[in-house]
């Protein structure tokens, strides 16, 4: 029923940078160009790390999935039922998180 780009993690972060969800380049407060480096630690694996400063951010500072706890491919798969509206009652069943995530979500969109 649903896009394979919700089915894991990592497609998700593909998906989320090809559309232009997720910056493909961040400014360090120094001014200097980040890069994204991988970091295992992260739910993403990769951040952003500045060359000069070497201070680091997560690759999903600035996006719709940075205040989240939820998995990309879960919010993903969250604005996939908003689009096609579905309920909240709906959505909540799809996608295995609770009603009032599913309304917090449907308001930010």
């Amino acid at each position: 029923m649903f896009s394979p780009i919700v089915l894991d993690e990592q497609t998700a972060l593909t998906f989320s940078l090809q559309q232009g969800l997720i910056d493909n380049c961040q400014i360090c407060s120094c001014w200097e160009s980040m890069f994204v480096v991988q970091d295992n630690s992260k739910k993403s694996k990769m951040i952003w790390k500045c060359p000069e400063c070497k201070s680091r951010r997560s690759i999903l500072h600035g996006s719709i999935f940075s205040d989240s706890n939820l998995r990309m491919n879960t919010i993903l798969l969250i604005i996939y039922c908003w689009a096609k509206e579905f309920s909240c009652k709906s959505s909540s069943n799809e996608c295995g998180v609770s009603g009032k995530t599913i309304g917090e979500i449907f308001s930010k969109i």
